[in-house]
């Protein structure tokens, strides 16, 4: 068994989470398969070997019960469930998406981003993750749901506390703050299920065609926690990503002058595989079998490095240049196989729609280092300040 130490590859080490690109160069090339010592599981960095985990369900589970573990009440969602089980509440939730006018939503979402900038055009110096990205992510996330917005910054710390959740295999003292924030949130999904509103979104359509889900009823209030939280993290994770990457290469902006609509989507989708938020997800081996020759037993934590997937040379032509018009852009940025993200096209309009305010600005710059937030799981940056003066 090849096995890494914590020292060898430690997530949160301060470089990596500013740069976590040349380490994946690293495992890729010297130890593509190996046992990560502090995270207890089987770590995959190169492209072909990512894949093949997310897309084969029959050897892969997400649900623990497949490799004879209990799952608790309190995390049984959409997440937790592998095909064909997941089939009616996967579809519900499709359904419930595709009901959404996909120009209103543009529409709303360019008028909201641009409403925002102008309200920070004068100031010296403002913080794009609190006063864009955040409050954007919250008012696209209720919209979709159609729900009322928490209070911003309240939910902001719950975000925040769930995201260093899923570093608890690094920390473990991050996981009871973790379970503090989803009984949080869970209250508040109780709230919009008991509630009579009669919104357009998501979780009235679930309301009211939940028996189509063909799963007990908790599953359906839980799967919408999971979603919410994860379209609002996703989201404000990316769009900082996404804003630095075009600030720190100006002629992005330049190239996409006077561009058709697919080449932003295009722009937008090889952002998301450039630095995308999620880094890793995981899943566990169903039987005894092997990756790139290596054995792995049943019940063996598989983590899929996604965004080393994402950089693979074998895969992707000049893997650490944005290339806006890349071809059969692949990447596994929003997952793959049977648990690819619902959300992934709508993050795909929102950063468009960035990309496009962005072109009717005065040129955006950063005022002062940015911070990053202290979560490998999911990329995202804390403080980002900003100015739109000359």
């Amino acid at each position: 068994m090849s096995v890494v130490r914590n020292d060898y590859y430690n997530p949160l080490d301060i470089k990596t989470l500013e740069n976590p690109y040349p380490i994946y160069d690293q495992l890729r090339t010297k130890r593509p398969v190996f046992f990560h010592e502090g995270m207890k599981s089987w770590v995959l960095s190169r492209y072909s070997d990512c894949k093949e985990v997310l897309a084969n369900n029959d050897a892969y589970a997400m649900d623990l019960r497949r490799i004879g573990k209990d799952v608790p009440r309190v995390s049984q969602n959409l997440q937790s469930l592998d095909p064909p089980d997941n089939k009616g509440l996967r579809s519900l939730i499709l359904q419930a998406n595709s009901k959404k006018d996909k120009k209103k939503f543009e529409s709303n979402t360019r008028e909201f981003i641009d409403k925002m900038f102008f309200e920070v055009r004068d100031a010296d110096e403002f913080d794009f993750m609190r006063r864009i990205s955040a409050p954007l992510s919250l008012r696209i996330t209720c919209e979709l749901l159609g729900v009322p917005e928490p209070d911003l910054f309240s939910y902001l710390r719950i975000s925040d506390d769930i995201a260093h959740q899923m570093d608890g295999g690094l920390n473990p003292d991050y996981l009871e703050p973790g379970n503090e924030a989803r009984k949080k949130l869970n209250i508040i999904v109780e709230q919009w299920f008991s509630s009579q509103s009669e919104d357009e979104g998501i979780i009235h359509y679930l309301r009211n065609n939940r028996e189509k889900a063909n799963v007990p009823e908790h599953y359906v209030r839980n799967s919408a926690a999971v979603m919410f939280n994860a379209s609002f993290g996703t989201l404000y994770a990316a769009l900082g990503n996404v804003i630095k990457a075009i600030i720190e290469n100006p002629w992005i902006l330049d190239e996409l002058k006077g561009a058709n609509d697919k080449l932003y989507t295009s722009a937008a989708n090889e952002l998301v595989r450039y630095d995308g938020p999620a880094q890793g997800t995981s899943r566990f081996a169903v039987e005894d079998t092997t990756i790139n020759g290596v054995k792995v037993n049943r019940g063996d934590i598989v983590l899929t490095l996604l965004a080393a997937a994402n950089r693979d040379p074998e895969k992707f032509y000049k893997p650490h240049n944005i290339i806006l018009d890349r071809q059969n852009n692949s990447h596994l940025g929003f997952g793959w196989g049977p648990h690819v993200c619902i959300g992934g096209r709508v993050g795909q309009i929102v950063i468009k729609e960035l990309i496009k305010s962005l072109q009717e600005l005065p040129p955006i710059k950063i005022t002062r280092t940015p911070e990053r937030r202290y979560t490998a799981t999911v990329r995202c940056i804390d403080v980002l300040p900003l100015t739109l003066k000359a």
